[in-house]
Formats: structure tokens, C-alpha cells, sequence
């Protein structure tokens, strides 16, 4: 089963990638892995994304599958 990550989607870095929140709780990052899915989701839609690291600005952001998004 994918992670379920709230996000704010105006921190993109492109149109296709959104920076994971810093605050993440411990435990959720250490189950991170790059390749996984997850579902990227805040007040208004949802969306599948898949995770990749950054290791130069040492984040996690989610390659959001825009055909996925749902509006809540």
C-alpha cells in the first residue's frame, strides 16, 4: 500500500514535481523509498505520485501522475 502524504502543491519545482514537507514524521521517512508510489493529497485533491530523493537539496518529491487527480 502507498504512503498517504499531505502536501502543499503550490511547492512545486516543476509542474510534474512537489516537494514533500520537511516535517515529515521519522517513522515516514525512513519507510520512504525512491520508485514507491504515493498518494500526494490537501484540502481540495489527491493525485498519485511516485517518490524520488534529491540528494542535492536532500528532499523528497513526489513525480505527480496528473491523470490521477481526484477533487475532494
Amino acid at each position: 500500500m502507498s504512503q498517504k502524504i499531505s502536501v502543499d502543491f503550490n511547492s512545486r519545482l516543476t509542474e510534474a514535481r512537489i516537494i514533500l514537507p520537511c516535517g515529515l514524521a521519522a517513522e515516514v521517512v525512513a519507510s520512504l523509498r525512491v520508485g514507491d508510489s504515493a498518494l500526494l493529497f490537501d484540502d481540495e485533491l489527491e493525485v498519485l505520485a511516485r517518490l524520488d530523493y534529491d540528494s542535492e537539496q536532500e528532499w523528497w518529491v513526489g513525480e505527480v501522475d496528473w491523470k490521477t487527480i481526484r477533487y475532494l
